[in-house]
């Protein structure tokens, strides 16, 4: 085989994922995506990490087709925020209270901490566009809780930036057996 070998097809430029995209919470659906969570820096990562048992058998020198069972998956959506105002900042801070503090300030603080009543977003989503069309792709994370201590980066000459990483969580109420997670991709 002396032809360079490649993953370049003819349709290949119509299956790239461009941009950082946008993220939004309370997404319904394309025509109707929600409310922005605001601008970002460095992109966005969605992240899918499968949780296994392992069956181990003695006597068998290496892994065994089989043994291994997904038991679980946790999702996140990390992004880095550069804009802020009362309604995000709340979001950041899963016990949030924002109440006025006088005719120019919001007051943005915690509740009394309970794990039981840790608030959650219905939901929040990633879109970007589809190269080669006008379509989108959305990637959905239910129920999610900001994870991620919250801070601040202030830098001489920049704009403040947060870090936030979301964290999807099952929904009793839906069911154990589907995955709080979803991607709309386009026909």
């Amino acid at each position: 085989m002396s032809e360079r070998q490649h993953g370049i097809a003819s349709d290949t430029y119509e299956k790239l994922l461009l941009d950082s995209g946008a993220i939004y919470t309370n997404f319904v659906s394309f025509a109707s995506p929600g409310t922005l969570l605001g601008a970002t820096r460095g992109g966005s990562v969605f992240k899918r990490t499968p949780k296994y048992k392992l069956t181990k058998y003695e006597g068998i020198p290496g892994n065994v087709k089989g043994e291994k069972h997904l038991t679980g998956v946790d999702v996140t959506l990390e992004a880095t925020l550069i804009t802020f105002d009362k309604d995000n900042l709340a979001l950041a801070i899963p016990n949030a209270a924002v109440t006025s503090l006088d005719a120019n300030h919001w007051k943005i603080t915690e509740e009394t901490w309970d794990a039981a009543a840790v608030h959650t977003l219905t939901n929040i989503a990633i879109i970007a566009q589809l190269s080669g069309s006008s379509k989108a792709v959305a990637i959905i994370l239910d129920n999610p809780i900001a994870e991620k201590d919250l801070n601040f980066s202030f830098k001489d000459k920049s704009e403040a930036s947060s870090k936030w990483i979301f964290k999807a969580y099952y929904d009793e109420a839906v069911g154990f057996d589907s995955p709080p997670w979803r991607i709309y991709f386009p026909k």
